[in-house]
């Protein structure tokens, strides 16, 4: 689980969302820019894909390691809003993991 201090507070959060450049991968839109000195990750999900909190949070977790193994554990200093813009969420989590990859591949092709 990614620790408090490189989650996004709600204050910084629709300020740091105005100046961020836009990533758009199936379902997943993923909003980025470089950060000074520390990664901030945010992932948000409407209730129209999921309409029970348990498997939205379940969600969110899922997408929370894979940031943090990809950009957190490397070193990569970037923050990243994660929205879900589909209607149903698949029950594997191939698709994620095929998201964070592309994501990660098109950020290190726009350094």
């Amino acid at each position: 689980m990614i620790p408090k201090q490189n989650k996004f507070h709600r204050n910084y959060f629709e300020a740091a969302r105005r100046r961020m450049r836009s990533f758009r991968y199936a379902p997943f839109l993923f909003l980025f820019k470089k950060a000074q000195n520390q990664s901030h990750f945010a992932v948000v999900i409407s209730k129209k894909a999921m309409k029970q909190a348990v498997d939205r949070n379940r969600f969110k977790r899922q997408v929370y390691s894979l940031l943090e193994t990809h950009f957190l554990k490397e070193g990569i200093p970037i923050e990243v809003i994660c929205l879900y813009k589909g209607t149903q969420i698949a029950e594997n989590g191939q698709d994620l993991e095929k998201a964070i990859k592309a994501f990660k591949a098109f950020y290190h092709s726009k350094k």
